[in-house]
């Protein structure tokens, strides 16, 4: 992770961190971050929230039948 310039810098490290978005690298960095800084912890915290009460959201939708065959075929 480049040292962030702002605070719109840190908001959007905190959003990609919390949806797990961020390069591997950078999500080690910004994580020893967040174990240090309270405000960008909160940050984390309140945007996990968000996303698992809009993932709840969501119906259930099961996959088409033929979907384990494709996704076996372009496996192999």
């Amino acid at each position: 992770m480049t040292r962030p310039g702002s605070h719109d810098d840190l908001a959007l490290q905190a959003a990609l961190y919390a949806l797990d978005c961020l390069p591997a690298e950078e999500e080690a960095e910004f994580a020893g971050h967040v174990a240090t800084c309270p405000e960008c912890q909160a940050e984390v915290d309140g945007l996990q929230r968000t996303a698992a009460a809009l993932a709840s959201l969501l119906p259930e939708v099961d996959p088409p039948a033929e979907l384990k065959a494709r996704v076996l075929d372009r496996i192999a």
